[in-house]
C-alpha cells in the first residue's frame, strides 16, 4: 500500500467482505464503490434478520407454552 487512502479503501472493503484484485482508482470511483458495497451488506444483513424472524416467528407459535 502506498498511501492512507489506499490502506482506509483496502481496510473498508475488507470489512464489507467486498476484498478484489480489482477495484476503482479515482476517489469518486471509490466513494461510490464503498457506498454500493455497504449498501449490498446492508440489504444482505436485512434479508438475512427477515428469513431468520420468520423461522422464529414460525417456532414460537408451534411450541406450547409451559
Amino acid at each position: 500500500m502506498d498511501s492512507f487512502g489506499s490502506a482506509l479503501w483496502w481496510t473498508a472493503m475488507l470489512l464489507t467482505t467486498m476484498g478484489s484484485d480489482y477495484f476503482p482508482k479515482t476517489p469518486e470511483g471509490r466513494l461510490l464503490c464503498l457506498l454500493l458495497a455497504t449498501y449490498g451488506f446492508a440489504i444482505f444483513g436485512y434479508v438475512t434478520a427477515t428469513v431468520a424472524s420468520y423461522f422464529v416467528a414460525r417456532d414460537a407459535d408451534t411450541t406450547p407454552a409451559p
